[in-house]
């Protein structure tokens, strides 16, 4: 016959299980003193609010109790607990090494945390291989958060050999059990031909299973394919709505998809202020092409108030990040003085820096060059060096507007 304690922890496993969480508060707090798994359980109901107040101060108390007897749950929540900084002061260090514990008992959720924690080099130093050690023994396990990882490592050859194979079949095993983040990538390798035969259709049953799921990046690769007829037939307007829900969530490429969609009138009805309002979106989370398209709006007074200063701005934001075009119409300002000080140098510069990705430049480049004098030209060219590295771009951008010099 059982002890009475491991009578009282069944019947309150039973309890949780229902939502009688009260009762199980009684059992479990009736042999907390000589079972850590009951510890656990006081510490897992202060932790969840389950039949009492959140308390994560109590529910580090409880853990603390089980973990120092060894009981990995308790140690993998305390740990998660140090992670948050919830109940418990923030420390990452402390965090890794209740991870580390509890993973060496082999719970699989600890060692998915602990890999997380080497990749990102959380509490310990970056290491990509024993990240990919901790997700192996995870994913072995069957944890699908620790199956994606584990394929992501293999995309990458980050820890483990570059593998394309290797990656789908985790992708794969991840995927069966509906983790939509691996039905986003094994649709991408389907698409792409990664690791296994290009299958657009494929491709498109993966993407649709991940954005039902609400994965905004499978979301705006649905819309791709609609918009472009990938894998399915053609179909503007459920480009459109594939693109409003991803940039619902936030996903810059998609607000700068609906942006364009709202621009030209593809599968909505033509509408520049709405245009303008995904642009802002996707241009505040860092996307050029949105960047660029609101400095148009803003130079041309499309569904904003007309604004060179403000579309200079934006110009100068994508122009950072080696966007051609944008670096074309920053020099065109420049050049004829909208909103901005006419400046022959700097115009030519940014032609200089945009022309390898976009012709108009070269040209525009090559007429302004005619109206230059030759010291003119040859201070551009000292810009232009400056603005061609895209990580020294706003500091050469910026230094030549203050002082009207390249830097050296």
């Amino acid at each position: 016959m059982p002890p009475v304690h491991a009578q009282a922890m069944g019947a309150a496993e039973a309890a949780i299980a229902t939502g009688d969480y009260a009762r199980a508060f009684r059992l479990c707090s009736a042999v907390a003193n000589v079972d850590p798994s009951a510890q656990f359980c006081l510490g897992l109901l202060y932790d969840s609010g389950w039949g009492v107040p959140v308390d994560h101060h109590k529910a580090a108390q409880w853990y603390h109790a089980a973990a120092d007897q060894g009981f990995a749950g308790a140690e993998y929540n305390l740990g998660l607990l140090y992670l948050s900084g919830e109940g418990v002061t923030q420390d990452y260090v402390r965090a890794v090494a209740l991870f580390q514990e509890a993973a060496i008992q082999g719970l699989a959720e600890a060692q998915y945390n602990l890999g997380v924690a080497y990749a990102e080099g959380l509490g310990v130093a970056r290491d990509d291989v024993l990240a990919a050690k901790w997700f192996g023994d995870a994913a072995a396990q069957g944890l699908p958060a620790a199956q994606y990882n584990l394929g992501r490592a293999y995309s990458a050859g980050a820890g483990v050999p570059q593998n394309d194979i290797a990656a789908v079949e985790w992708y794969r095993k991840a995927a069966a059990q509906g983790y939509a983040d691996a039905e986003n990538n094994l649709a991408f390798a389907y698409e792409k031909g990664q690791g296994t035969p290009r299958d657009p259709v494929e491709a498109m049953h993966w993407f649709r299973r991940a954005a039902q799921r609400g994965n905004a990046v499978a979301q705006y690769n649905l819309g791709i394919a609609y918009a472009n007829g990938i894998g399915v037939p053609q179909d503007a307007r459920t480009a459109a709505s594939w693109y409003r829900l991803a940039a619902e969530q936030g996903y810059g490429p998609a607000a700068n998809n609906l942006g364009n969609a709202y621009q030209r009138g593809l599968g909505v009805t033509q509408d520049y202020v709405e245009a303008a309002k995904w642009f802002h979106i996707a241009a505040e989370h860092s996307d050029a092409a949105a960047q660029n398209s609101l400095g148009v709006l803003y130079e041309h007074g499309y569904g904003v108030s007309q604004d060179y200063r403000t579309a200079a701005n934006w110009y100068a934001h994508a122009a950072e990040q080696g966007y051609g075009i944008a670096q074309y119409n920053l020099g065109q300002l420049y050049e004829y003085h909208r909103g901005v000080p006419a400046d022959p140098v700097l115009a030519y510069a940014l032609y200089s820096v945009s022309a390898p990705s976009y012709d108009e430049a070269a040209k525009a480049r090559s007429t302004l060059g005619k109206a230059m004098t030759p010291a003119q030209i040859n201070e551009a060219a000292r810009l232009t060096r400056g603005l061609e590295r895209r990580d020294n771009f706003r500091n050469a951008y910026q230094h030549w507007l203050s002082t009207g010099k390249p830097t050296t």
